[in-house]
């Protein structure tokens, strides 16, 4: 099976203040088929569920790890489909196998070649209107130190993070599965424009190593 990053993003929901279910933002596979990472911000308290839109999937999200400081997140997923036959290419039963996003000793340096793959758009109600996916491409181009952003290093790109793009994958441009980071918003640069952030995995491996070991370490 090759890896395709579109197949292993998806979109999540969960129950807004309105008490409707809303997209909260984009979300990708890590380390394992049942185990997707975000940006904390975009966990919903309760009724979180994944679509998988290209792979015509959705799957209820059963237990989620936030991170004490840092803008990030791991749900893990049930391996039952739920009923989606409101997408195209909808289908239940059991989850498919597919290959997940993988790394965190990738270090982006500036001028680092990068690009991402997500789901940017309002927060609309589940089944009102189809998440629209987009590929951004770019370079790094600056960091940002703890304290500006929280206790963590961010980094800034040369592509917009519009909203709903925040939980998305940032991965290299030559070997799309080794992730980078995870996109946790934008900031307003000096000329006007918009330029997205991401948290570079690198900067809480010990966090995650505790809940997926990477190849090579005891689980």
């Amino acid at each position: 099976m090759l890896f395709s990053p579109m197949h292993a993003t998806g979109v999540m929901f969960g129950l807004a203040h309105d008490d409707v279910v809303r997209f909260m933002g984009t979300c990708f596979l890590y380390g394992e088929d049942d185990l997707v990472a975000t940006a904390k911000h975009c966990v919903a308290p309760e009724g979180l569920l994944v679509r998988f839109p290209l792979a015509g999937e959705e799957r209820k999200v059963v237990e989620v790890h936030r991170h004490p400081t840092a803008d990030l997140a791991l749900l893990r997923l049930d391996r039952t489909l739920r009923d989606v036959t409101d997408l195209p290419t909808g289908r239940t039963g059991e989850a498919r196998p597919r290959y997940a996003f993988w790394g965190q000793s990738a270090v982006a340096g500036i001028g680092s070649p990068i690009q991402a793959f997500g789901y940017p758009g309002p927060a609309t109600p589940i089944g009102t209107a189809p998440q629209e996916p987009r590929l951004f491409r770019g370079y790094v181009q600056s960091f940002h130190r703890a304290g500006d952003f929280g206790r963590h290093q961010v980094h800034e790109v040369s592509f917009p993070g519009p909203p709903g793009l925040s939980g998305g994958a940032v991965y290299r441009m030559d070997i799309p599965d080794l992730v980078m980071g995870v996109v946790t918003g934008h900031v307003d640069g000096a000329d006007g424009k918009n330029y997205g952030l991401f948290l570079g995995l690198e900067e809480v491996a010990p966090w995650l190593n505790g809940i997926v070991p990477p190849p090579g370490l005891p689980s």
